[in-house]
């Protein structure tokens, strides 16, 4: 099981769908409900049947969010929405969106913790908030990898340390690891086996 937390419209959950074939299941989540209207139209034009999409926004607790939209991106299809209060300039425009762990959203959809095998988080400074929200299956799934896309805050704040220190705390190892000039990093973590 793949699980695609920030699913976007579709582009890293179709080629998961692809990856993981007739046998396997992409669970993709997206808050934003115009990328959510846009991810389902992506599944259907490519015919998909292995994937479940859930409108949510995964969090460390349910709840109801602010979801901001940058100001210069209103009126198109497509928002590059942020999460973290920090990151939202004062022009902004919010939505209210329904938030929960991952840990509860996989629950009521039938998954099993233990079968998630990839998650890959790109939240836009919510990454720790994620984490903390999937504490259940990261200790359960025995064979599992993150890709996250870890976020510079307002202030030039990293997320890096705090979620380096999570993964160490569930003896996951790096394994990739790219900076990019803005800060950001991306990273690949597997679950060492004791």
């Amino acid at each position: 099981v793949v699980v695609d937390i920030g699913a976007h419209i579709g582009r890293y959950t179709i080629i998961a769908s692809k990856r993981v074939g007739a046998s396997g299941k992409v669970i993709a989540i997206e808050a934003d409900p115009s990328n959510f209207e846009m991810l389902n139209r992506n599944i259907h034009l490519n015919r998909l049947a292995n994937i479940t999409t859930l409108n949510y926004a995964a969090f460390s607790k349910e709840t109801k969010i602010k979801l901001y939209l940058p100001y210069e991106e209103l009126g198109h299809t497509i928002y590059n929405t942020t999460m973290v209060l920090d990151r939202a300039k004062a022009n902004d425009k919010f939505i209210e969106v329904n938030a929960n762990t991952l840990d509860d959203l996989l629950q009521e959809n039938g998954i099993e913790q233990q079968q998630v095998n990839w998650i890959k988080i790109d939240v836009e400074g919510a990454e720790f908030e994620v984490l903390n929200g999937a504490t259940t299956i990261i200790s359960k799934s025995k064979d599992i990898a993150l890709l996250i896309e870890v976020h510079n805050l307002g202030g030039g704040t990293n997320l890096y340390r705090s979620v380096k220190e999570f993964l160490d705390s569930f003896n996951f190892k790096i394994e990739f690891e790219k900076t990019y000039d803005s800060g950001e990093k991306h990273i690949i973590a597997r679950k060492q086996q004791l």
